[in-house]
């Protein structure tokens, strides 16, 4: 059992652009840095995120967490963290982890980023100088978030996109597990006739699995599960081998990073998109290490690399 001292420091930090979802609009982002120092001073950082929306805990829990630790803290301390803290898992897990793990970050080819779109508070367009300018840089895979109430709005903005990409690149839809399945149906069947889908993502609740299921069997564009996999328990509940399924990964909010590396070791033939939960760059650094060791060719979902004013 090694012991650490420890220090924290919570944050909040406002969104360049505030995250338009079926969960709400998200234009702060609140958090915590904790900092791990061994006997010899050698210090490790990690990151928490809560993301309440995914059912982590509330930074406010999080900060109580850390506050029952007081200034010193054991491995045995930071294993003992209930799974109802998955974000706090995490944190206090790479910090951990920080020690010993450490592999080089490679430089990130704009290819391999997928690129969050914009719209308008009516959901009915975007920037296309913004876009346009995107494409300009090399970026070639997209993702519109899907929201409900017009299915029909819905895809004449996925066209309007479409128009505006080359045919060489991808568009991914995230509904955010929130289509009614008459809503799923229109959008599939119209999906099945794009060349440049490249998947979408959690078009049902969690709790309607066989529903994605029978869809999966219905249509040909690829589905990907969010929601229904955030956290590693979930995760391995739902993965087969052979699975049909895309999983993304958020690795922030997921819990031990030690068991999720532990994961994709396991195995190496899971079709996984990393993603962010709009971490700072301490907790981004130790996602992109899981990513680049373990994400395949599919570009990840980190929307960019300057999510945040300062």
């Amino acid at each position: 059992m090694t012991e650490y001292k420890l220090s924290f420091q919570p944050y909040e930090r406002r969104l360049a652009q505030p995250l338009r979802t079926n969960h709400g609009v998200m234009a702060m982002r609140q958090g915590i840095i904790v900092t791990l120092t061994n006997t010899a001073g050698r210090q490790s950082q990690g990151e928490i995120a809560p993301l309440t929306q995914f059912g982590t805990e509330t930074v406010q829990q999080a900060i109580a967490l850390c506050e029952g630790f007081g200034e010193r803290i054991t491995t045995e301390d930071i294993y003992s963290i209930s799974t109802e803290y998955p974000a706090c898992q995490f944190g206090f897990g790479s910090a951990l982890m920080g020690f010993e793990w450490q592999p080089e970050i490679k430089p990130i080819s704009v290819t391999m980023l997928c690129q969050l779109i914009p719209r308008t508070a009516d959901l009915r367009e975007t920037n296309p100088e913004q876009l346009q300018q995107l494409i300009k840089e090399g970026h070639d895979t997209f993702k519109i978030k899907i929201h409900r109430g017009d299915i029909h709005r819905e895809i004449a903005f996925c066209e309007q996109i479409l128009e505006l990409l080359p045919s060489s690149a991808k568009l991914r839809l995230d509904a955010n597990g929130r289509l009614a399945i008459a809503e799923a149906e229109v959008l599939f069947q119209w999906a099945d006739q794009q060349s440049q889908i490249d998947f979408i993502e959690q078009p049902f609740h969690p709790k309607q699995h066989q529903d994605t299921l029978i869809f999966q069997q219905k249509y040909r564009t690829a589905i990907t599960l969010d929601e229904s996999v955030c956290t590693i328990a979930s995760l391995k509940a739902h993965y087969t081998p052979n699975s049909p399924f895309i999983y993304v990964l958020k690795p922030a909010i997921m819990g031990f990073p030690s068991q999720l590396k532990q994961f994709c070791e396991t195995n190496p033939e899971a079709d996984l998109v990393f993603s962010t939960v709009f971490e700072t760059e301490i907790g981004h650094q130790f996602v992109t290490r899981l990513a680049q060791a373990f994400g395949g060719q599919r570009a990840f979902g980190f929307a960019g690399k300057h999510w945040f004013v300062d």
